[in-house]
């Protein structure tokens, strides 16, 4: 047999890491979609649970506060002191929430940076921190499905 012609039962390595990469990026993203229903369930729970006349839990000083993104940027500034473990730059952590974007009661966040946590939890309770200190908000997400997605690629 001639060295230089590819063996017929050696399966090419180049296309078995392509296709393994893709599949890889399927979990992924059915991971990251899955995570997000997830998220968006949490907090029409969480809403709910206001609407049936129980008491909205509000950290010790937080008052509520009416809609605007002024307040939601000024609730975000209290989460980074409140949400203390999930902000922590004394072990490295670099991440940051901010407003990215506000519709009426549906506010979208962008996350950048390092965080100790899964990203999906950084916004769940986020997401939770802010609809107790604005009880008219509706649903918190990420700005972007990638936003979410923990590889350190991303940092």
């Amino acid at each position: 047999m001639n060295p230089a012609s590819p063996d017929p039962g050696r399966r090419n390595s180049h296309s078995g890491a392509v296709g393994e990469h893709r599949q890889n990026q399927s979990r992924r993203m059915a991971h990251v979609c899955a995570r997000m229903a997830h998220v968006r369930h949490l907090a029409r729970r969480e809403k709910m649970r206001g609407k049936k006349g129980r008491s909205i839990l509000v950290r010790s000083g937080g008052q509520q506060l009416d809609l605007t993104e002024d307040n939601v940027r000024l609730v975000l500034k209290d989460a980074r002191t409140e949400l203390l473990q999930l902000f922590d730059e004394s072990v490295g952590i670099t991440g940051e929430v901010e407003l990215a974007d506000m519709d009426g009661p549906f506010v979208k966040l962008a996350l950048k940076g390092r965080f100790w946590h899964r990203r999906s939890d950084v916004v769940a309770r986020v997401g939770n921190y802010l609809q107790k200190r604005i009880p008219e908000i509706v649903e918190v997400e990420a700005e972007e499905e990638g936003m979410l997605d923990d590889s350190p690629e991303n940092f």
